[in-house]
């Protein structure tokens, strides 16, 4: 799915231009925007409200006047929250550890905890993409695809991140 987001994304631009480069042309993201409103946030629903705010305050910025810096909006905030879902997963799997081991001391047939959570986090990730590829060829080869592609990712990943940190301690 990165490859197709990164194909879509290189359609407007000239050939052999990086991603740097695209992110020297766009600094109108702000990353305070995400972590305020979830600093903020006092329920779930609160934190979900958050998802695409910073995304969207972009898209009113001089980069979000295009498909392609719409679709630079987006995939910003998806990088956002791709990073704190790395945390908060990398968290659960040392929380996890003691949960399997109190599991196994306690009934030896409950499965591995640890091992759940990799092999839920994998269909997860086949998921996503899988759902945002659907939602790509929606557009039919349009501009419009690499928008909402990212605009997938984000919000799958972002719904994702939700999930587990409800689940950290």
């Amino acid at each position: 799915m990165r490859s197709i987001l990164i194909l879509v994304l290189g359609l407007s631009v000239p050939f052999g231009v990086a991603a740097q480069d695209l992110n020297d042309d766009y600094d109108d993201y702000d990353v305070a925007i995400l972590d305020l409103c979830l600093e903020n946030a006092e329920t779930r629903a609160d934190r979900e409200s958050c998802i695409g705010r910073a995304s969207n305050d972009c898209m009113t910025t001089e980069a979000g006047q295009s498909t392609l810096g719409q679709g630079y909006c987006m995939s910003q905030e998806w990088q956002q929250w791709d990073q704190r879902l790395n945390t908060v997963y990398q968290r659960l799997l040392v929380q996890q550890v003691e949960l399997a081991e109190d599991n196994a001391a306690f009934n030896p047939q409950i499965p591995d905890a640890v091992e759940l959570l990799r092999d839920m986090q994998r269909k997860w990730v086949a998921f996503r993409d899988a759902a945002c590829d659907w939602e790509y060829v929606q557009w039919g080869g349009g501009t419009g695809a690499g928008p909402a592609s990212a605009e997938c990712m984000m919000r799958l990943t972002a719904h994702q991140t939700l999930f587990l940190e409800g689940r950290s301690h």
